[in-house]
C-alpha cells in the first residue's frame, strides 16, 4: 500500500459525519483552486439530509441545493461508495445551478461537459449508456449532462470508447484543470 493510499484510508476512518465525508470527497475530486471557487460561490448553500426511504435501491438524490440520502441503505454502504454517491449528486447540483443562471461561476463545468460529450460521441464503440454505467440501462433525462456525475461514480466503461477517445477524454479533463487528476480517487476513475 502506497503512503497516499494509507493516508486516504486514515482520513476516511476519521470522516465520521456525512459532512466530514463530503468535504473529504470534495478534496479528493477537485483541484484546490477550483474547490476554493466552489466554496466562494456556493458558500453554505449545499445541504445534506438523511431521510427514511422505503426503496432500498435508492441511495441518494438531489433537489435544488440539497442532497438527500436514504439513511438506512446509504448507511450500509462502504465509505468509498458513499463518497461516489455524494459526488455524483453534487455534480448534478453544480450543473443545475448553472442551468438556472444562479451561479455563473461554473461555466467551465458546462463547457467541459459539452467537450467531453462531443469527444465521447465521436469515439464510442458501444452505446452511450453502456459507457456511463457498464450496463445497457436507461440513464434518465440528463443525457450528456450525466457524464461528470458518472465519472464521479467510477462507473465509466472505458472499453466502450476507442483508445483515441480515452486519450481525448483525459486531455479535456487536464485542459480544464477542475479535477485533481493526481489524487488516487481520480486515478481510479480514469483509463
Amino acid at each position: 500500500m502506497e503512503l497516499q493510499d494509507y493516508l486516504l484510508e486514515v482520513q476516511l476512518r476519521t470522516a465520521r459525519s456525512i459532512n466530514g465525508l463530503f468535504n473529504l470527497a470534495l478534496r479528493q475530486a477537485f483541484q484546490p483552486e477550483f474547490l476554493k471557487k466552489i466554496e466562494n460561490t456556493i458558500h453554505n448553500t449545499i445541504k445534506i439530509k438523511e431521510v427514511e426511504q422505503k426503496n432500498p435501491n435508492i441511495m441518494a438524490w438531489n433537489r435544488g441545493g440539497t442532497i438527500f440520502i436514504n439513511k438506512r441503505a446509504f448507511g450500509a454502504l462502504p465509505i468509498s461508495k458513499k463518497m461516489n454517491y455524494l459526488l455524483h449528486e453534487f455534480m448534478h447540483i453544480l450543473q443545475t445551478m448553472r442551468r438556472f443562471f444562479l451561479f455563473r461561476g461554473f461555466k467551465e463545468i458546462n463547457n467541459m461537459t459539452l467537450d467531453l460529450y462531443d469527444a465521447v460521441e465521436r469515439n464510442l464503440t458501444k452505446p452511450y449508456n453502456v459507457f456511463l454505467t457498464k450496463k445497457n440501462i436507461g440513464i434518465g433525462s440528463g443525457g450528456k449532462y450525466e457524464i461528470l456525475a458518472y465519472l464521479m461514480n467510477g462507473s465509466l466503461d472505458w472499453s466502450a470508447l476507442t483508445e483515441e477517445g480515452q486519450k481525448k477524454f483525459v486531455e479535456i479533463l487536464r485542459e480544464y484543470n477542475v479535477f485533481n487528476l493526481d489524487s488516487q480517487f481520480m486515478k481510479e476513475r480514469l483509463p
